[in-house]
């Protein structure tokens, strides 16, 4: 369960969020808006990447702002552009990369990246370098990513 209470962020001068108050139950959410709305600002206080200036968002309970590393454990968060989450030089290294703090070995980890890239179609790509993908392999990727591997 996601919940903003009270919760108002400003940049500056510029109030782009005021007293939001929201339940979200559902695992999975997106947010739809006009350009420069608070879409993003919102998104990001799930997973404390930004704080709030007012109010709180908790996630299961826990303080976004102060327990932002295990909300991070909870929420997975893929970026509008692709190319904002690639961190590592090859697909199947980028997706591995998300198991790195699971205690697997490295050749698990590269297993389990290898198994689900070919669960999205791109059993093909762990060795290709990620930035060089399509735009729809990179959405995948995320996906991937995402999908907790």
């Amino acid at each position: 369960m996601i919940e903003f209470d009270g919760v108002g962020h400003s940049y500056g001068d510029r109030t782009v969020l005021s007293d939001v108050e929201l339940s979200l139950p559902q695992r999975r959410i997106a947010f739809i808006g006009a350009n420069g709305s608070g879409k993003s600002t919102l998104a990001r206080m799930i997973n404390g990447l930004v704080q709030p200036t007012s109010g709180r968002v908790l996630v299961d309970g826990l303080d976004a702002a102060r327990d932002g590393r295990a909300v991070r454990r909870r929420v997975g968060f893929v970026f509008t552009n692709p190319d904002s989450q690639i961190v590592m030089p090859t697909a199947g290294e980028d997706v591995a990369f998300s198991l790195r703090r699971t205690g697997l070995r490295a050749k698990e980890r590269a297993r389990r990246a290898a198994e689900v890239l070919d669960e999205y179609g791109l059993g093909g790509y762990a060795d290709h370098p990620a930035h060089q993908l399509s735009g729809g392999q990179k959405h995948a990727r995320a996906g991937t990513q995402r999908a907790g591997v």
